[in-house]
């Protein structure tokens, strides 16, 4: 369980943000999948996908990495850069990250641009059942965005991730949701669904400059 006071905040600086926006049109060329999107929609909206996706990565390394955290950001897309190539020569759709959205690590993070005035803590982590795996672990960050009165004040960033929580794979509810129940935005039907606050806190680090 955690509380507001668990979910930890990190700015987004603008080196970073020129990043996804590159990593979102590479990702528009190569056709990749949404998880949530409907298929039509998917080339307009895989833009903002790989760009709120890779702003999460960075975040959550940020967190828990401290400054290394961008080299294993760097490192990560570099790698996923390179599947479309890797599906052409092996003739075969089936080249992905295996859910490792940090290298050799049993990480999926699951990222979301908050769009509404609800509080982060009343969010929820969606995991589909295609992208489950045991032993796997789910982080859950979420981006905000607010208008930036001064560019070159230090709390003045355009975009903000939220670092809200984790779950084991073993955490996850038994069955999917059902938007019939209602409860969720019917984007979630057939998602495993956890509260935020059902989550577990990420260790309350505070790296040095």
């Amino acid at each position: 369980m955690i509380s507001e006071n668990d979910i930890k905040k990190i700015d987004i600086p603008d080196f970073i943000v020129k990043y996804a926006r590159s990593i979102g049109e590479k990702f528009v060329k190569a056709k990749t999948p949404s998880q949530f999107r409907h298929v039509e929609e998917r080339g307009d909206t895989v833009n903002e996908d790989a760009f709120v996706g890779c702003m999460a990565h960075y975040a959550y390394l940020r967190h828990m990495h401290g400054p290394e955290g961008i080299g294993k950001l760097f490192d990560a897309y570099w790698v996923s850069n390179h599947f479309p190539e890797i599906r052409q020569i092996r003739k075969t759709k089936l080249v992905s990250d295996g859910g490792s959205d940090i290298l050799r690590l049993n990480v999926d993070v699951k990222a979301s641009l908050v769009r509404t005035s609800l509080p982060i803590i009343r969010h929820r982590l969606p995991i589909r059942p295609h992208d489950r795996r045991k032993n796997w672990v789910y982080a859950l960050i979420l981006i905000t965005e607010h208008t930036r009165e001064n560019p070159k004040l230090n709390d003045a960033y355009k975009y903000c991730g939220h670092v809200v929580g984790w779950a084991r794979d073993s955490d996850l509810p038994s069955k999917t949701y059902d938007k019939e129940e209602g409860g969720a935005p019917s984007e979630f039907h057939g998602a495993y669904l956890m509260k935020a606050e059902s989550l577990n806190p990420f260790p309350p680090f505070k790296w040095e400059f």
